[in-house]
């Protein structure tokens, strides 16, 4: 099974969904074949239960993109107002505790900043983890 393999090739991996996927045809062609009404019914119903839940997926990621902005504004706007507060902290702290204050602070800052619509959405996007798409096309 290559599902789980890591150093499966690109290509079997496709072949191995490419079967999967006819596999899972098979019951909606042996209700045309056998002429059984109930199966098709089946077959359809799980067609598009597939279909609704692509749309909901799709509902999703549009809003995910139009609040992501939001919420990363937020969360940077209260990680700056903090500032004079952690700046004290680093201040009245000891070298050790300082040094730990200011490092937590600036790895919130990295971290905001990897929210931002080219950081860390694009390194979980199809583009970066499966790119098979030729270069200059537009994917679809």
């Amino acid at each position: 099974m290559i599902l789980g393999a890591s150093s499966a090739s690109p290509l079997d991996a496709i072949r191995q969904r490419m079967l999967i996927n006819a596999l899972n045809d098979t019951s909606s062609n042996l209700a045309q074949i056998m002429n059984d009404p109930a199966s098709g019914q089946v077959a359809l119903g799980a067609r598009i239960a597939a279909s609704n839940a692509n749309a909901s997926y799709a509902v999703m990621a549009k809003l995910g993109q139009e609040t992501l902005p939001l919420v990363r504004n937020a969360i940077e706007l209260v990680i700056i107002g903090i500032f004079p507060i952690v700046f004290l902290l680093i201040i009245i702290a000891d070298t050790k505790g300082g040094g730990m204050v200011l490092r937590t602070y600036v790895t919130g800052m990295f971290w905001v900043q990897l929210l931002n619509q080219e950081g860390l959405p694009m390194l979980l996007s199809q583009r970066v983890i499966c790119p098979l798409a030729a270069p200059g096309r537009p994917e679809s």
